[in-house]
C-alpha cells in the first residue's frame, strides 16, 4: 500500500484529520480527488464505496486499499452511498448520518 493512502487510513482510524496531495480525511470521511470513497456512519460501521470502474485508476486504487485496511467495512453499490453528486439526495443521506 502506497504511503499516502496508508496515512490517510490510519488517520481515519484514530479519527483524525490528514491530508495528502490527491487523498484526505477528516477522520469520519475519506476523500479521493475530492471524491468521497468511505465514510463512518454515526453507529460506527463504515461504509466504502465500490471500486466498479466508474472511478479513475488512482480513486480505483485508493478505494481498493481503503477495502484491503478495513475488510469488515459495507462495500456499498447502494445509489445512497455511492457518494454521486450528481444523484438527487445521496451526499443528503450520508451527511445526515454523519452530523
Amino acid at each position: 500500500m502506497r504511503k499516502n493512502i496508508a496515512s490517510v487510513i490510519d488517520a481515519f482510524h484514530a479519527g483524525e484529520a490528514y491530508q495528502d496531495r490527491t487523498v484526505r480525511t477528516d477522520g469520519r470521511v475519506i476523500w479521493s480527488y475530492g471524491l468521497p470513497i468511505a465514510a463512518r456512519m454515526s453507529t460506527g460501521t463504515v461504509i466504502v464505496l465500490a471500486a466498479d470502474g466508474a472511478t479513475s485508476r488512482t480513486t480505483a486504487a485508493h478505494i481498493r486499499a481503503v477495502q484491503k485496511a478495513l475488510p469488515d467495512a459495507h462495500v456499498s453499490l447502494d445509489p445512497a452511498f455511492r457518494f454521486d453528486p450528481a444523484l438527487p439526495g445521496a451526499l443528503t443521506r450520508i451527511q445526515q448520518e454523519l452530523h
